[in-house]
């Protein structure tokens, strides 16, 4: 399969991944998310958002080691990223991109449609130590 080749950008905060879709006439549409292309780490643990109501609150930590990689399948989510460079907020609508999310970036997700659907794609397996639950100390690391 061919499609769309990922690129890793140079800023801190967060990276949207273009991911290879294919698309037949009748039949649907096949999106991929594959490990060495456009998620630039291997998966080792997956889970979903969903059944959330409108402009529920998601995230709101970050993580020491962990890498994660998001695809919202169904709906819209606005992520708000903050690291040492600050914050930007993306919107994340399309299962034909992904975010990436790098270690000692703080994520914040925001539901802005119904039937939102995300994906969470892990570098690691949960560990509650590699979480940073309080926004001070976050603040104090990335000083």
């Amino acid at each position: 399969m061919s499609g769309v080749k990922a690129k890793y950008p140079d800023f801190a905060a967060g990276e949207v991944v273009a991911l290879p879709q294919f698309a037949e006439p009748g039949r649907g549409a096949l999106g991929v998310a594959e490990c060495g292309a456009s998620v630039p780490f291997n998966v080792t643990r997956a889970f979903y958002l969903y059944d959330m109501p409108t402009d529920a609150v998601r995230g709101e930590h970050a993580h020491h080691e962990t890498h994660q990689f998001l695809i919202c399948l169904a709906g819209a989510m606005e992520a708000t990223l903050w690291d040492r460079t600050g914050k930007r907020s993306i919107t994340v609508d399309s299962p034909a991109m992904g975010l990436y999310v790098r270690p000692m970036i703080w994520l914040t997700l925001v539901n802005r449609s119904p039937g939102t659907i995300c994906l969470v794609l892990t570098s690691t397996n949960f560990e509650e130590a590699d979480y940073i639950r309080d926004a001070k100390e976050f603040a104090g690391l990335i000083d």
